[in-house]
């Protein structure tokens, strides 16, 4: 049996041959290329670590500029596949992603929707870093360089984001690219489906994981930055909430 590859920053413990049966989801976490500023287990990059058992396949680590979003597609599609095979059904696909970890998890979608793979939820934490080199490919609403737009392979989509004043990085909020013509839609993210919260600033309910107006506060008091967003306590139960609800 073929074995996963390997790429710059991903890693994972499992191969091909010891997927069983009870295999239900794919779960995959990339940190930022400063690869979190704590190394503790409560970072982005451990996340699917920390969260595997029987049913998850799970791959780690930070992403790089070096790391391959082709060869991480191709290790999902052959997981994706021999789950499958060995169940009899589909394997739900979950990728969280940090700063260049985002970025190249966003990549990766793009190339599983060329191959056909639905990816169940996407959440990207302050999604790759300067604005001038990462988000060029979107123009938004107002005329701005925009932020990373995926295709409808991706069901569910999150985008935490901080736009501290003086920060070198920062994040943007994400878009869906919905043209049957390969044309751009110019709409704001929150009117397309696309669920974007500045982590201190837009009111958020975590009961219901959505924003809201009338009954939620910013999940957190703190201004944090690009270093520490994936740092933050409450950002981080949030969306080990959000992934344990997709997996359940």
């Amino acid at each position: 049996m073929p074995k996963l590859q390997k790429t710059a920053g991903v890693h994972f413990e499992k191969q091909l041959a010891e997927i069983t049966p009870e295999h239900k989801v794919i779960l995959i976490s990339l940190g930022g290329m400063a690869a979190s500023q704590s190394h503790t287990a409560d970072d982005i990059q451990e996340l699917s670590r920390r969260l595997e058992n029987e049913t998850i396949f799970s791959f780690w680590g930070e992403g790089h500029v070096v790391t391959r979003s082709r060869v991480i597609a191709k290790n999902i599609v052959a997981v994706a596949d021999t789950i499958k095979n060995r169940s009899g059904v589909e394997p739900r696909i979950i990728m969280v992603g940090k700063s260049m970890g985002g970025h190249k998890l966003w990549r990766t979608c793009h190339r599983l929707n060329k191959l056909g793979k639905q990816v169940d939820l996407f959440i990207g934490v302050d999604v790759s870093g300067s604005v001038s080199r990462h988000h060029q490919d979107f123009i938004d609403s107002c005329g701005e360089e925009g932020a990373h737009w995926f295709h409808k392979n991706v069901k569910s989509l999150y985008g935490f984001y901080q736009t501290t004043p003086n920060e070198i990085q920062t994040g943007a909020p994400l878009f869906y690219y919905r043209s049957q013509d390969e044309t751009y839609y110019n709409v704001p993210p929150e009117k397309d489906g696309a669920i974007n919260i500045q982590v201190y600033q837009t009111p958020f309910n975590t009961e219901t994981c959505m924003p809201d107006e009338e009954s939620g506060d910013p999940i957190t008091n703190q201004i944090v930055t690009h270093a520490t967003i994936d740092t933050n306590k409450p950002l981080l139960q949030i969306i080990e909430k959000l992934v344990k609800k997709a997996i359940s």
